[in-house]
């Protein structure tokens, strides 16, 4: 589209007068644009809705023409500072030269700033996507669960979602598919909580063809002898500090049960494929990353390294032990690491699976008040903090204009 004023000229894309232009972008400079943004396997990612502006005096071989960006969108709006450069049939000679510096000034901040937003777009629309040299690989922790909101210590007892943690899911599948993301395999734990999780952010994403695998080593820590018990009852009981090393000690495991008790995973048919010898009556942080780790190594990190785009829907204990070893966290460090309950955490890895770098798929201010929730839990009062009431209370701040 051309002209000025209340006066425009629309060309189409075989317009003779455009035909170097179109030429020159489409064959010599977009090969070299596309790779320089990582998209060289990628089709064209935007409409290119711009003012191309000749730059070159009349005469100049077509080969040799210099064009440059006027404004996008006819939006008149800084980029339009470059007509100094614009050939006319008074200026034939104008060019690049005959901008003036407080003109160029003001138009590349106008140019910083329209590029920086297509950029971001850009990037979002293909943060699902593979990127040369890295590696992604998602983790998601099971929305609330129903004993979450009872405070109880659940370990791998197989309780189902509350309908918070439904509601959480189906939020965590959205974030998916804004952010682009889909799968070609998928890890989760035999426990429902985690399974309902994964299919419903899946189902949420539109993921749908793709191997679901289960496995009883992405089970939660097993908490032994505390399993079924009120978490604030217990520390009440027994001291914040006693149930913190409990809970938080990375190699001190709580009460073990033995293979009499019902809880007792031996006793589950869930089980009944597995080795009892295999089977846990209690974990320390430790004994859950000696359980978890060899089913990264052997399973989820090969598929991730064949660049497969993976997603791992398990529980803040298993998790917690592949971040540590991806992290590569002290026994302190992990200590206290707080995942929050289904909000997408996307891990970034070089081609020789080291860490770059990690994000979630919320407003960081949303996820620092569930992470201060994970973090209340346990306390003797923890009645008034738990995850349910920090999630109102989030909600509340919301509808009084807060930012989440």
């Amino acid at each position: 589209v051309g002209g000025t004023g209340s006066f425009y000229t629309y060309y189409g894309p075989e317009e003779v007068k455009f035909k170097s232009l179109t030429t020159n972008f489409l064959e010599r400079d977009l090969p070299k644009v596309m790779p320089a943004l990582g998209l060289g396997d990628e089709p064209v990612p935007l409409w290119w809705t711009t003012d191309f502006i000749l730059a070159s005096p009349v005469g100049t071989p077509a080969a040799e023409e210099k064009w440059i960006v006027g404004e996008f969108n006819c939006s008149c709006v800084g980029l339009s500072k470059c007509l100094a450069a614009y050939c006319q049939d008074d200026t034939p000679n104008a060019c690049y030269n005959d901008i003036s510096a407080s003109d160029l000034a003001e138009a590349d901040v106008y140019g910083s700033i329209m590029g920086a937003k297509a950029m971001g777009i850009m990037t979002k629309s293909k943060m699902g996507g593979g990127t040369p040299g890295v590696f992604r690989v998602v983790f998601l922790r099971h929305g609330e669960s129903d004993w979450n909101v009872k405070n109880i210590f659940t370990g791998w007892a197989d309780v189902d979602l509350s309908e918070n943690g439904k509601l959480e899911a189906v939020e965590a599948g959205r974030m998916l598919k804004s952010a682009g993301f889909k799968f070609n395999i998928v890890f989760t734990s035999v426990l429902r909580r985690a399974i309902r999780t994964a299919w419903t952010a899946l189902m949420e994403s539109d993921n749908f063809s793709m191997p679901v695998i289960n496995t009883w080593r992405l089970n939660e820590r097993h908490y032994g002898g505390l399993q079924g018990l009120n978490k604030g009852e217990t520390a009440a009981k027994h001291g914040d500090d006693q149930v913190k090393i409990w809970r938080r000690s990375y190699d001190i495991p709580p009460p073990s049960i033995d293979h009499s008790d019902p809880r007792h995973p031996c006793n589950d048919p869930l089980y009944r494929h597995v080795p009892k010898a295999a089977l846990p009556g209690a974990e320390s942080l430790a004994l859950t990353v000696a359980r978890v780790l060899p089913f990264w190594f052997d399973t989820i990190a090969p598929c991730v390294m064949a660049g497969k785009s993976v997603m791992v829907a398990a529980h803040g204990n298993s998790l917690r032990a592949i971040c540590k070893y991806i992290e590569g966290m002290s026994e302190a460090e992990v200590l206290e690491l707080n995942i929050p309950t289904g909000v997408p955490l996307v891990y970034e890895l070089d081609t020789n699976m080291n860490f770059i770098q990690k994000y979630y798929l919320m407003d960081p201010a949303e996820v620092a008040k569930k992470l201060q929730a994970v973090a209340n839990q346990g306390k003797a009062a923890d009645g008034k903090a738990s995850i349910t009431a920090a999630i109102l209370k989030a909600q509340d701040d919301k509808t009084s204009g807060a930012v989440i």
